[in-house]
């Protein structure tokens, strides 16, 4: 199988094996077909590790940007699932169990996801926190013991497609904007949402070449 671009490769934190996903190609006697759909997990590692072919997701993924990641990781049940979200117009998160094998679809986020979603997760905890890209400034939390969507204070500024990032540190999300913006933002978590703000830190260096 040849992955090809917007690929992802995923460790659920224990266990002998990793997952990837991504388009491949199909070849039937028509011709060759992509598809994008491919679920396949890598291992044993600990012994003669080989590739094996798993249920392909339950709709196609968009082969810009997806995200693979466990909603669990640093908890006593890391390593049980992982989730899995989409950019642009695939925009159903989906489940997968490891011990079953099987994807369940999840509710969908309240505004379609696009070009250079991301996601972050502080480490503890029943929320994700979930920008769309695509110059947009949405900005969203979800609950993994609910299932649901909250929609959160817009980021100070549309955030790109390409160079974007999220990460968390004590209490606070920081948000880069990407493309050849220098936009740089954090986002304190323990803000009642009704009435929370982005901060707006120092911006980006731009390029500084003599």
């Amino acid at each position: 199988v040849e992955f090809w671009s917007g690929s992802d490769i995923w460790y659920p934190g224990s266990g002998d094996y990793i997952y990837a996903q991504g388009m491949y190609d199909v070849r039937t006697r028509l011709g060759t077909r992509r598809t994008n759909r491919g679920f396949y997990r890598y291992g044993p590692l600990s012994t003669t590790p080989v590739w094996e072919k798993l249920p392909n997701t339950p709709s196609y993924t968009n082969p810009d940007r997806f995200i693979i990641y466990d909603p669990y990781a640093g908890e006593a049940n890391e390593g049980e699932e992982l989730r899995l979200l989409s950019g642009r117009n695939y925009t159903r998160p989906w489940r997968y169990d490891l011990v079953t094998g099987k994807w369940i679809t999840l509710v969908q986020a309240p505004v379609d996801s696009n070009y250079g979603i991301n996601i972050v997760y502080p480490g503890a905890g029943d929320y994700l926190y979930y920008v769309i890209g695509g110059n947009n400034s949405d900005f969203f939390r979800y609950s993994i013991s609910l299932n649901e969507w909250v929609e959160l204070t817009r980021a100070p500024a549309g955030i790109y497609r390409s160079g974007n990032r999220l990460a968390y540190h004590n209490g606070y999300i920081y948000c880069l904007q990407g493309s050849n913006d220098v936009g740089f933002w954090r986002y304190d978590v323990s803000q009642p949402i009704d009435t929370a703000v982005w901060e707006v830190l120092t911006d980006y260096p731009e390029d500084d070449e003599p």
